[in-house]
């Protein structure tokens, strides 16, 4: 149950480590910069939609799992523990980067949809 906790509160942790709206660049040349941040904040809650800790739990399940099972090829019962909780931490943590890649592109295809030139 350790394990899992330890698992758990990674994943979240890397989940939530940036806002979906950081890093955006846009053409800015002729944008009203009051009209735009309103948008961006729009946008930004729209993408609250993704869930992030459905995705770093899903990965975090399938990262213990293998895990899991490289530690019972290579070892015994304890590597098969810390085999399923490396995994579980580095699938968690990749299901929390890749759910905020998902709400990333929803705040650029928004901003996108209301006009502004996204470079990136």
């Amino acid at each position: 149950m350790k394990n899992l906790s330890l698992i758990l509160a990674t994943a979240l942790l890397f989940g939530c480590a940036s806002k979906p709206s950081d890093n955006i660049i846009i053409d800015d040349k002729d944008i009203n910069t009051v009209a735009y941040e309103r948008d961006l904040n729009e946008c930004a809650v729209y993408s609250e939609q993704v869930s992030t800790s459905d995705s770093a739990l899903s990965q975090a399940g399938v990262g213990a799992v293998v895990g899991g099972v490289v530690g019972l090829i290579f070892g015994n019962t304890q590597s098969l523990v810390n085999g399923a909780a490396a995994g579980g931490v580095f699938g968690g943590a990749s299901g929390g980067t890749e759910a905020q890649r998902e709400k990333q592109r929803v705040v650029k295809n928004c901003l996108i949809s209301r006009g502004y030139k996204v470079l990136n």
